[in-house]
């Protein structure tokens, strides 16, 4: 398999606009052609 993995690290409170940052970096990579994601919280 071949392919990146971007890793970020945020806040929970952390937002782009209204929307949580988390969500937003989901969408914006499934829009540009990322076909797998995880969204994980780590405490």
């Amino acid at each position: 398999m071949k392919g990146y993995q971007l890793t970020f690290f945020t806040e929970q409170n952390r937002r782009h606009g209204h929307t949580p940052i988390g969500e937003w970096l989901l969408k914006f990579a499934m829009e540009h052609g990322c076909c797998r994601w995880n969204l994980g919280r780590r405490f």
